[in-house]
């Protein structure tokens, strides 16, 4: 499984590394393993990250190639329990 979070890293407002961390944290409890990419850095990712999800805002989660949502999406997907699944974190 490939697990990418697309932000900006030195060009980007505290919003965007606060809600970066609070992406990174989730994925850490969850013990998912992840690559970050700096868009700001990065023009190739950054291109490739608008042609996935349509939208230039940030931080966006990736999986498989796939835009799951930003910071709000992701956590409203964590909170009815439905980012499990897309994860593939198995109900136990």
């Amino acid at each position: 499984m490939s697990v990418e979070i697309f932000t900006s890293i030195a060009n980007s407002s505290l919003f965007a590394k606060k809600y970066t961390q609070y992406i990174k944290l989730m994925l850490d409890i969850k013990k998912i393993n992840y690559v970050v990419y700096d868009i700001g850095k990065d023009e190739n990712k950054r291109e490739e990250m608008i042609s996935r999800s349509q939208r230039s805002s940030f931080p966006q989660l990736h999986v498989n190639g796939q835009f799951i949502g930003e910071w709000k999406e992701i956590e409203d997907l964590n909170e009815l329990e439905d980012l499990d699944p897309i994860l593939g974190i198995e109900d136990n």
